[in-house]
């Protein structure tokens, strides 16, 4: 099986600049996330549906591809 990026964003960071700035790139999003809801001010229960969102888009593609590694074991 083919556990290689998919996604074509990810693609162009990766063939252009390295694979080290995925992550960095990643964290960097989130820093800037986190920046913007503590700047502007959210009611709490818009601000904890967003940060749900953004864990669970965060986590999704990394529990599924620890599935597909563990289901060719």
């Amino acid at each position: 099986p083919n556990f290689a990026e998919q996604h074509v964003v990810g693609n162009l960071i990766i063939s252009g600049i390295g694979l080290w700035a995925f992550p960095v790139l990643k964290i960097v999003i989130v820093l800037v996330l986190i920046f913007l809801l503590r700047y502007y001010k959210l009611e709490e229960s818009k601000r904890n549906i967003f940060l749900l969102f953004v864990i669970l888009f965060g986590f999704a593609t990394g529990v599924r591809d620890i599935f597909s590694i563990a289901s060719q074991i």
